[in-house]
């Protein structure tokens, strides 16, 4: 059960990972983006344009982290339950 709770979050992980190329592709438009603003609306336009991309780009990390601390919760469960199943020693039948 845990293991399967871990291998979905885990693909999870995987998901939002693959969405980290597209946060620095769009860093660098951005970054490109900056010198060629040439009056004050433009300046105004970009830099509504940069809080929106870091907000979403933290809200990503938040969201990265979260489930990076979800699944060392279930790795850790699972190792506990396992050590637990390892070091019960088995039960000795009662002598009639």
């Amino acid at each position: 059960m845990l293991r399967r709770e871990i291998d979905r979050k885990e693909a999870e992980l995987a998901v939002l990972r693959e969405k980290d190329a597209g946060f620095e592709s769009r860093e660098a438009e951005l970054e490109a983006a900056i010198n060629e603003v040439e009056t004050d609306e433009q300046r105004d336009a970009m830099n509504a344009e940069i809080e929106t991309f870091e907000q979403e780009r933290s809200a990503h990390a938040a969201e990265v982290s979260a489930l990076e601390g979800e699944i060392e919760t279930l790795r850790n469960s699972l190792a506990e339950e396992e050590s637990r199943q390892n070091t019960t020693p088995p039960a000795v039948p009662e002598a009639n």
